[in-house]
């Protein structure tokens, strides 16, 4: 049998501390899979906000997002 419960929260993505980034700020996502997935994320949940990636020198590190505006 199924139990149908009401007034339970979804639970926040790792995305959201995206809204919460100052100007400046960045972190690492580890694959271009990841990467793609945070601007879909960030292009659809913040069109207010714009960040951009790049490469680290270290390939094996991933990708580090700055936020820009």
């Amino acid at each position: 049998m199924i139990v149908i419960e009401h007034n339970i929260p979804t639970p926040s993505t790792h995305y959201e501390a995206i809204k919460t980034m100052a100007i400046g700020d960045s972190f690492l996502v580890q694959n271009g899979y990841a990467l793609n997935a945070t601007r879909s994320w960030v292009k659809r949940h913040c069109p207010d906000i714009e960040i951009t990636a790049r490469m680290n020198d270290e390939p094996e590190l991933g990708y580090r997002i700055w936020r820009i505006k």
